[in-house]
């Protein structure tokens, strides 16, 4: 079965540092299969015959076997793929000015635990949550000001986020292996 692991804060700035042959390597060394990362930022593509939850686990054990300090998001590559396939038109193609974003919600914690700790939005944020992930549309010029750049830590743990571009290229990539 085709999986994505997403991990949380890889290679921002100083902390948590791994290249992504290193992290490839680490993966592999885990005995998953057909591991691919794309960009620095913590998210690989792999396979396996574990079921979901086992994957999830030995992704996490991997990360925390490389003394990084992150949480990881593991999905099942058709299952993601669904979700991504029904975006919503003005999250995949913002309109100019605009910035999209996919949140991912790391497990256990739940969309609606994370949408009600970030507290109401605000009249230039578009959102919605499909499965694991909400899409969210704001201004470009008003994005800092979203309750998106500005995450509770309690909540910060427990989502990783990727902009629109990346999350449809990621989608592109897993379409390409399942």
């Amino acid at each position: 079965m085709e999986y994505l692991a997403l991990l949380r804060g890889i290679n921002v700035g100083r902390n948590n540092r791994i290249t992504m042959a290193d992290l490839r390597a680490a993966f592999t060394s885990a005995r998953f299969t057909n591991v691919r990362t794309y960009i620095s930022s913590g998210n690989v593509m792999l396979t396996s015959l574990q079921p979901p939850d086992v994957v999830q686990e030995r992704s996490q054990a991997v990360v925390r076997e490389w003394g990084l300090n992150v949480p990881v998001s593991t999905f099942v590559a058709r299952e993601l793929l669904k979700v991504l396939a029904s975006a919503p038109a003005w999250w995949t193609a913002p309109a100019a000015g605009s910035i999209s974003n996919a949140i991912f919600v790391c497990p256990p914690t739940s969309p609606e635990k994370v949408l009600a700790a970030m507290g109401a939005a605000d009249d230039e944020e578009q959102s919605r949550v499909d499965g694991p992930v909400i899409f969210v549309t704001s201004k470009a010029t008003k994005f800092m000001d979203t309750r998106w750049s500005r995450t509770p830590a309690a909540i910060s743990t427990q989502i990783t986020i990727r902009n629109v571009q990346t999350t449809l290229k990621l989608g592109e990539l897993l379409a390409e292996r399942v």
